[in-house]
């Protein structure tokens, strides 16, 4: 999938091979190459995400790596490295937050569900189990009005 140049996204994959530089003002940089089940990318890491990553940046690591897209030489795409992190270290989700725009819902979809389940937002989850707690927000007027919506539950 293109994605438009300057772009933050955050990707993940086994580190395939690593090329050490060191640049004209004699600062170290790396180009690695992350490969998962689809495909490969190309990451840029500067010295100042280089320096608290080093230890990390090692050939069949897995890592999770947060950058900026850069589309600069023709044909060629590349991720520019703000943050780098082991697979393992990896932020678990805790919260989800579903926000409904009742303004552009189809009229009845997500009421007749609730009415079903007891008339709320929450009774349209109901008997639902995750792995985090679940958030809601209605956007029926200008004013959100949050709700949380049960206990953490692990299936």
């Amino acid at each position: 999938e293109r994605r438009r140049d300057g772009e933050v996204l955050t990707i993940a994959g086994i580190v395939s091979t690593l090329k050490q530089l060191t640049t004209k003002k004699g600062d170290p940089m790396v180009f690695a190459r992350l490969d998962d089940l689809t495909g490969s990318a190309e990451v840029v890491v500067f010295n100042s995400v280089y320096s608290s990553s080093r230890e990390l940046l090692e050939a069949d690591r897995i890592l999770v790596v947060k950058g900026r897209v850069d589309h600069k030489q023709e044909g060629e795409t590349k991720l520019l490295a703000m943050d780098v992190t082991e697979f393992e270290a990896a932020r678990t989700v805790t919260e989800v937050t579903l926000r409904v725009d009742a303004r552009k819902a189809p009229a009845g979809d997500v009421s007749a569900r609730a009415v079903g389940n007891g008339g709320s937002v929450a009774g349209f989850w109901a008997g639902c189990v995750g792995c985090c707690n679940v958030a809601s927000r209605s956007d029926k007027t200008n004013m959100a009005h949050p709700q949380k919506i049960g206990e953490r539950r692990r299936r």
